[in-house]
């Protein structure tokens, strides 16, 4: 397919397009689009983003008047296009960071004086990477998660069979084990993924009712015999 560019004003994310990107995630690709230019070319549909919404969201707020596209349009079918549009982000999800050489190649620019904002990392996170963690603290403080209210005390039922629950321990115990602190995050996706299937309950619910007690949950799982079935934890909402 020949990549063309079109007006940004014809392009709308695709209706049923599930991913969603806060203002931390366009802002990222906002700096990345300013320092690299647009590299890889959205993936349209009739008029519709399978892939690159939030890059269309990004240029708009630069004030780009259009964006490289490549159409799809002939070559898949309504219902091909919406699978497209999940696996896009899905895969890219299932991938992860090796953060030895992660942490080597954002100190090797950190040296050179290289803009590390523009490698959609949050100053947080690179802080941690540049092994300043009380910086890393005190950002992670400023920024929009650090800055949200005390929650106030709920509580959220997890049931499991002893089987599912033996599972989890691992399964957490493996993070424990071989994963750091960034790379934790794509690994705990997955584990409230698991909750949210398992109890039935929108997983966005999930992540906000454990997002501030994520230490207790951990501690309960990786604690607690498997021979029992139901799980009561306390959980900020």
């Amino acid at each position: 397919m020949q990549a063309f560019e079109v007006s940004v004003k014809k392009l709308k994310p695709h209706p049923k397009n599930p991913r969603e990107h806060d203002a931390e995630n366009i802002k990222a690709i906002m700096k990345s689009l300013d320092a690299f230019g647009q590299r890889t070319p959205l993936v349209i549909w009739k008029g519709y983003v399978l892939k690159g919404c939030g890059t269309l969201e990004a240029a708009k707020r630069l004030g780009w008047k259009k964006v490289l596209c490549v159409d799809a349009t002939d070559h898949l079918s309504e219902e091909q296009a919406l699978a497209y549009a999940i696996a896009d982000n899905r895969t890219t999800d299932m991938s992860s960071f090796d953060y030895d050489t992660l942490q080597k190649d954002i100190r090797e620019l950190h040296e050179k004086k290289f803009d590390l904002a523009s490698t959609g990392f949050l100053e947080y996170e690179l802080s941690l990477l540049l092994g300043n963690e009380e910086t890393a603290r005190n950002k992670y403080n400023a920024s929009p998660w650090g800055k949200k209210k005390k929650a106030r005390k709920a509580n959220i039922k997890l049931d499991f069979t002893p089987e599912m629950w033996a599972v989890l321990q691992q399964f957490l115990r493996n993070i424990r084990k071989h994963c750091n602190r960034l790379c934790k995050e794509p690994a705990r996706s997955c584990f409230l993924h698991a909750i949210a299937v398992l109890n039935r309950l929108p997983e966005a619910k999930v992540a906000k009712l454990i997002e501030k007690s994520w230490s207790d949950v951990e501690a309960l799982i990786i604690g607690e015999k498997n021979d029992e079935k139901t799980k009561t934890v306390s959980t900020s909402d």
